[in-house]
């Protein structure tokens, strides 16, 4: 359905939306290499299994950063946004580390 008639012949557009050059290639069958929003999409999260997953869900919270998440390496100077950086440094957090991060989220709030 249209939004408004059109003449016999005339050009029309399609938004596809941000999307990665993985997304369009799947849905749509093309690339374009011009894509401010290409990159790589990842899916990580705290397993359920992970003896430390009460304290990483806690401060991930506190971080305002889901548990289980999307995050895009993207091509750019910086690739690693500040997201899946803070996700990543209480992914691979040990035991010990999680009181000096508690204090740290208190002073940030």
């Amino acid at each position: 359905m249209a939004y408004c008639d059109h003449k016999a012949a005339e050009q029309i557009f399609i938004f596809y939306g941000p999307r990665t050059n993985s997304e369009f290639f799947v849905h749509n069958g093309f690339v374009y290499p011009e894509n401010e929003h290409d990159g790589l999409r990842l899916r990580l999260g705290i397993s359920r299994e992970d003896a430390l997953q009460p304290q990483r869900t806690k401060l991930l919270g506190r971080l305002g950063i889901p548990d289980i998440g999307d995050f895009v390496l993207k091509k750019e100077p910086d690739p690693v946004d500040g997201r899946l950086l803070a996700f990543l440094r209480v992914f691979s957090m040990k035991r010990g580390k999680f009181k000096t991060f508690r204090i740290l989220t208190k002073k940030m709030h």
